[in-house]
């Protein structure tokens, strides 16, 4: 019998991987893991934040920044939206940004 896995399914092994992987300290094995997630489900606002995170750790601030932009243009008025905003007036507030910063968490 065949079964099918569904590429939410799929997405959300990678970005826990992608968790694991970011914790241990291996951003760059990490970063892979997010993207990889991102292919299967690209409305993944989670793994965008992730990877987002992934690219500040390794250093790519232009990256982290777009990514978290993404996240925050996808979000819903939901709880993961609050996180959203509030991880990337973190992310602006560490740039020294933090005018931008506050105008994240408004």
């Amino acid at each position: 019998k065949e079964v099918t896995v569904l590429p939410e399914v799929v997405s959300k092994v990678h970005e826990s991987l992608g968790q694991l992987l970011f914790r241990r300290g291996e951003h760059f094995r990490a970063r892979d893991e997010f993207e990889y997630a991102l292919l299967q489900e690209p409305n993944n606002v989670a793994a965008m934040c992730h990877l987002a995170h992934c690219c500040e750790a390794s250093g790519d601030v232009e990256g982290a920044e777009a990514h978290f932009s993404n996240a925050v243009s996808r979000a819903d008025a939901s709880q993961t939206a609050t996180t959203v905003h509030y991880d990337f007036a973190e992310f602006l507030n560490r740039q020294g940004r933090r005018r931008e910063a506050q105008d994240q968490l408004n």
